[in-house]
Formats: structure tokens, C-alpha cells, sequence
């Protein structure tokens, strides 16, 4: 009897610990404390709700929700440690029960905790507001335009005009959701590359779209390039196109913005567009170039350690300055062909794993 009870429990043993646990549905950081959302809360979707939490392990957190085992979006990506965050809850997501919260400390990424499982409650239907794709993004002051979307609500929209990301002015209180509006541009508005409209529901102020950047000027002022903020992949072209999109050039689009970016310090060539430039006539380019995915720069490509590849703006043979870093540059070149191209100095054909990786975006080539 006793050796039927031994074994008995080596059977319970055996079974508990090969049972594997999901890391999701536990918490065995107690480092952080997340009081809520509580267990099985109901969250209505257009609502703000508390997420409140402790720790004494971070002065910044990131927050992420998560659908059972599945990132869904990120709620904010650098928090305060407060303790307290208010959630505006959008109707983008699909009401489910499995819903969570993950909270992580960003000076030690290894510190994190799971809420308890909640759900979110509201209409089943994603609605969503969509602005059109701009590929020609120079708009000029006293033309009329139309500004378009697409839409699935049946509310009426408001559409505002925003400049470096502030709020610049409102282009109409309300008009109908059937995704045009013709607009007539004000001829008092600053010159800029960096304008951008919203077009929000009236009743639903969280469910908008936002158009990627479009340049507002006098007609003299107009940029030579077309699609300069890569709201699609026309009118560019690549120098290597044959070779994997993941080392060259790609165009990519996320939430109605584009940029061309390269992925690989293994990456080469250059993207490009025809602009029928005057050999011998001075042009002036602007670009910007940001981080991919958290790093920009490039590989080492000599032995001494400090040659690195670089991105640099090229007219035929003639070139701007190199670059290495996150900016906002001009360069003034001399034409020496008719395109305007973007070239990775320095790549494997000459120097193994030398390529680079960057964003660039909001292209503008100007007469001098």
C-alpha cells in the first residue's frame, strides 16, 4: 500500500512539472504591481479608463496591450512612473475577452507584469477614416484641391489642417463622410514641407486619419520631386532591383505614412527618380533620415575601425556631403545627370558587411 501511495505521488510529481507555463498568464516578477484594470472588467470602447500600478524599479515604463499571447498595440512606449495612466480606448479594436496589459521597465527591460485578463466591449464593426494617397505632395497657395478619404461611418467628419505636428487651423467645422472635400488654399500660409490634415468623426473625437506630409507653397516654390514623402513605391526606382528587397532600398508603408528605408548592413545600391535636371544648373536637396528600427548608421568598413558606410545624395557624378546620423539635411549640388538618387557609399562589393541602415523620408529638390 505504501509503495502504491509512493508511486502515486511521483505520478502527480512528474505530471506537475513537465506541465509547461505560458509566460503570459504568469507573474513572477512581483517588481511591478498592476491594481488595474481588475479581473474580468468590461472596458467600452470611445471610454478613458485608469490603468494605475506600483514599482520603485524605473522612472519610465512602457505599456503594451496584448490579446492572450499577442501584442496588439502599444499604449504608451516611454511613461512616467506615476502610477497612474489614463487610457483612451479606441474603436479600432475588436471586442474580446482575452484582452491585457503588459508593463515593463525600460532601464531594465527584464522587469515586467501581465494585468489580469479584461475585456473590451462596444460595436463589432472596425471603423475606420482613411485619408487618400498623396503622390503629388505640392500643394499650392490660392488653387483649390481636393482633400480625399475613405471611410465606413455614417457620422459627419471635421477636417483640420496641422503644421510641425501642432494644430494649424480648422479647414470645416463638419461636412458629409462621403470622402472628398474641396478646399481652396489660403494664400497667407507659411511656406512648408511639413503640413499634414486630419479628418476626425464629429461624434467619435478618437476615430481619425491622418494624412501623411504634403508641401503648401507659391507656385515658384514647388518641389521637383513627386511622391518626395514615399506615400507609395511609384515614380522611384532602385539601382539594384533585382537583388532581396532586405539589401536595398524598400519602400514601406505603415498607418497611411511611407518612407524608403534600407534594413541590412549588408545592404547596396541606391533608390532614385528622373526629375530631367539641367546639367550644370546648382539645385538644392532636403531630406531626413531617422533610425530603423532604434539604430541608424553604418558598418564598420576598415580595419582601422573608423571609416563607416554612409548615405549620401548624388546628382549623376556629383555629390552632397555624407552622412552618418538622425538629422535634417540640405545639400546644394551642380546637375550632373537628370536624376536625383540616394546612394549607400562603401558597400560589399568593396567591403563585406558594410551597407547601412536608415529611413529616408520628405525628398525635396529646389532650383538654386
Amino acid at each position: 500500500m505504501k509503495r502504491l501511495a509512493l508511486f502515486y505521488i511521483l505520478i502527480l510529481t512528474v505530471s506537475f512539472s513537465c506541465k509547461k507555463e505560458d509566460p503570459i498568464l504568469s507573474n513572477k516578477n512581483t517588481a511591478i504591481t498592476i491594481s488595474s484594470p481588475v479581473i474580468r472588467s468590461q472596458l467600452e470602447k470611445g471610454k478613458k479608463y485608469d490603468i494605475s500600478w506600483h514599482t520603485t524599479k524605473s522612472e519610465k515604463l512602457k505599456i503594451e496591450l496584448f490579446k492572450g499571447q499577442h501584442f496588439v498595440q502599444n499604449i504608451s512606449v516611454s511613461e512616467p512612473n506615476t502610477g497612474n495612466f489614463q487610457w483612451l480606448i479606441t474603436h479600432d479594436l475588436k471586442p474580446d475577452s482575452l484582452y491585457r496589459l503588459k508593463i515593463t521597465c525600460l532601464e531594465n527591460k527584464e522587469i515586467t507584469a501581465y494585468s489580469h485578463f479584461f475585456t473590451i466591449i462596444g460595436d463589432s464593426t472596425t471603423k475606420n477614416i482613411i485619408p487618400g494617397i498623396i503622390y503629388n505632395n505640392n500643394w499650392i497657395k490660392g488653387s483649390d484641391c481636393l482633400i480625399n478619404w475613405d471611410d465606413n461611418i455614417n457620422e459627419n467628419v471635421r477636417i483640420d489642417l496641422f503644421l510641425n505636428g501642432i494644430l494649424y487651423m480648422n479647414i470645416v467645422e463638419e461636412t458629409l463622410s462621403n470622402g472628398t472635400y474641396a478646399w481652396s488654399i489660403p494664400t497667407n500660409l507659411p511656406t512648408s514641407s511639413n503640413y499634414r490634415f486630419k479628418v476626425s468623426s464629429i461624434i467619435h473625437t478618437d476615430l481619425y486619419g491622418l494624412s501623411d506630409v504634403i508641401r503648401i507653397s507659391m507656385e515658384n516654390e514647388v518641389n521637383l520631386v513627386k511622391n518626395g514623402n514615399f506615400s507609395s513605391d511609384s515614380l522611384w526606382y532602385y539601382s539594384n532591383a533585382q537583388v532581396p528587397g532586405s539589401k536595398r532600398w524598400n519602400i514601406r508603408i505603415e498607418n497611411n505614412s511611407g518612407v524608403a528605408q534600407v534594413e541590412s548592413l549588408q545592404s547596396y545600391g541606391s533608390i532614385l527618380q528622373d526629375l530631367n535636371l539641367i546639367p550644370g544648373k546648382q539645385y538644392i536637396v532636403n531630406y531626413t533620415l531617422t533610425p530603423f528600427n532604434g539604430f541608424i548608421g553604418g558598418a564598420i568598413v576598415s580595419s582601422n575601425n573608423i571609416n563607416r558606410a554612409a548615405i549620401i545624395c548624388m546628382m549623376g557624378s556629383n555629390t552632397g556631403t555624407r552622412r552618418y546620423a538622425t538629422g535634417s539635411y540640405s545639400d546644394t549640388i551642380t546637375a550632373n545627370g537628370s536624376s536625383v538618387s540616394f546612394n549607400i557609399i562603401d558597400h560589399p562589393a568593396s567591403s563585406p558587411n558594410s551597407g547601412f541602415l536608415c529611413k529616408l523620408d520628405n525628398v525635396e529638390v529646389f532650383e538654386n
